[in-house]
């Protein structure tokens, strides 16, 4: 295939942002070049790549090469054929430990509303006696760590509440991980399984071959190239290769139009019955954009959030908004916003005939306190969970728009 001036362009762009690798180690740098699959395409292919930097006949070229012969084999043999048939004999002492990581441990943790996986890699391929000395750049270092005399490390791998991966994290070594995770939450249980209960685990909680984007962890796409070869080693079972599809957020909460009119029309009503609904809005940006939050929680269609958190934005239904919304208007501004209060406010609110039941209470109260954490990003909540002066103005008038 020809190349258009426009892929060649692209080409030399990766490739330069690609400037990186000669300082990584063998595991950070299968997972940088991992990051760069789901930009290849029809005209970007992974071969018209390795052709590009087999001609640029440097270190970095070889690296690259070398990684993506690593990455596809057994997972896209025309790519592993053409990237070794270009590999050169000796790579750079950065590339040592390529394609020679073993998984040797893994755990099960247990969060509140979640869990996940973790996967502990060794690489006894590169000895520590053979040091790198740490370069230092401007450059991101990698998602598995900067220190280049260890080569341990881990993949996070993210369920949701029906077993399905929906991200995956790579980082260092799995202790620091672990002791990370145990330390933010002491209510956090991590228990040691199996190489091979956490290797069927995995393949079996793989998603299908197409997936809603929204439904995907920041992630998952740019990992999965090298979370797929990790486990074709581990298992022998290819896992497919997952393209995300961009579905709108479902914030009808699976309502039909007529449905989603009529919780509309009746959350409106309910809210003018109890504060009124507010006059037009002053004509500011930081207003606009403070309503702006307010909408997008309520809505649950917030751009870039867990799929986790998400989920649990859209468990919040128009009464526990409605609930929440009323009760801290009524109260004011810098008084307390928090997941906790919160549902007292539902639980409390005249107009709003259901509540939330205890066997509910701390999802809800987590599921608001995704919504506060998005909201203190744009200066409507503080950082010590208080409703701002900013926050109390707009609030009627996110609640109006969210169901207008």
């Amino acid at each position: 295939m020809q190349t258009t001036p426009e892929t060649a362009a692209l080409l030399s762009e990766l490739y330069e942002r690609a400037s990186i690798v000669t300082k990584l180690d063998g595991p950070q740098l299968e997972a940088w070049v991992s990051g760069l699959f789901p930009v290849f395409d029809d005209h970007v292919t992974a071969v018209a790549f390795v052709d590009h930097c087999a001609v640029a006949g440097s270190d970095q070229g070889s690296l690259l090469v070398a990684a993506i012969a690593e990455l596809t084999s057994g997972l896209d043999p025309a790519t592993t054929t053409h990237a070794m048939a270009l590999a050169t004999g000796t790579l750079p002492a950065a590339g040592a430990g390529i394609g020679s990581s073993e998984l040797t441990s893994a755990w099960s943790v247990t969060a509140k509303f979640g869990k996940s996986i973790v996967l502990g890699f060794d690489n006894h391929a590169f000895s520590t006696a053979d040091v790198i000395e740490p370069e230092h750049s401007d450059d991101e270092p990698g998602e598995l760590g900067d220190n280049p005399n260890d080569l341990r490390h881990s993949i996070l791998v993210e369920l949701d509440d029906q077993g399905q991966v929906i991200d995956l994290q790579l980082t260092g070594p799995a202790k620091l991980l672990l002791d990370e995770v145990t330390a933010s939450d002491d209510r956090v249980i991590v228990a040691e399984i199996t190489v091979a209960e956490a290797v069927d685990a995995v393949v079996r909680a793989w998603p299908t071959a197409d997936a809603a984007e929204y439904s995907l962890g920041a992630g998952f796409e740019a990992n999965q190239q090298f979370v797929r070869r990790r486990m074709l080693v581990a298992s022998g079972q290819v896992l497919p290769l997952v393209r995300a599809i961009d579905v709108p957020v479902d914030v009808r909460r699976g309502m039909t139009d007529a449905d989603y009119r009529d919780a509309n029309r009746a959350a409106l009503s309910t809210l003018q019955a109890a504060v009124g609904l507010p006059d037009t809005s002053p004509d500011d940006d930081a207003f606009a954009r403070h309503v702006a939050a307010w909408v997008s929680v309520i809505r649950g269609d917030v751009a870039d959030v867990a799929p986790r958190e998400r989920d649990a934005l859209l468990w919040l239904e128009w009464a526990d908004w409605l609930g929440a919304g009323i009760g801290l208007y009524r109260a004011g501004a810098e008084t307390a916003a928090d997941g906790n209060t919160l549902v007292d406010h539902v639980n409390r609110c005249p107009e709003v005939s259901s509540s939330i039941d205890k066997a509910d209470r701390d999802y809800a109260e987590w599921a608001f306190d995704v919504a506060l954490d998005l909201l203190q990003d744009c200066g409507v909540i503080t950082d010590d969970r208080r409703l701002t002066v900013q926050g109390h103005a707009s609030l009627r008038h996110g609640l109006a728009a969210a169901w207008n």
